[in-house]
Order: C-alpha cells, then sequence, then structure tokens
C-alpha cells in the first residue's frame, strides 16, 4: 500500500509551525540553520517561507 504526501500535509505542516510560534519557541523569520544545520543551503530559507510552502525545498 502506498501514501501519497497530499494537501493534508502542508496544512498540518503550518499548522505547527505555528503552534510553536505562538509558544515563543521559534520565529517565523528564524532561519534553517538555526534549528537544522545539517540541512544543505538551510542559511538561505526561513521557516515562514516552509510554512508557506516557498522555501524551494521539495516535500
Amino acid at each position: 500500500m502506498k501514501f501519497r504526501n497530499c494537501a493534508g500535509a502542508i496544512a498540518d505542516l503550518a499548522t505547527l509551525l505555528l503552534q510553536l510560534v505562538d509558544e515563543n519557541r521559534v520565529n517565523l523569520d528564524d532561519r534553517f540553520s538555526a534549528e537544522l544545520p545539517l540541512i544543505q543551503n538551510a542559511d538561505r530559507d526561513t521557516l515562514g517561507q516552509l510554512a508557506w510552502m516557498t522555501s524551494g525545498f521539495r516535500q
């Protein structure tokens, strides 16, 4: 059985990030490199771009 990552995952990710912002654990302007330094080009994109699916990282 295969499971395809659909639009529901996008909403879940954005919701999780916004919950972390409400808890003052992260800021949407934080760079990936602050939390995930091993990801290639993590210093170019922000968590806000990830939430809005404009970061350029593939799902």
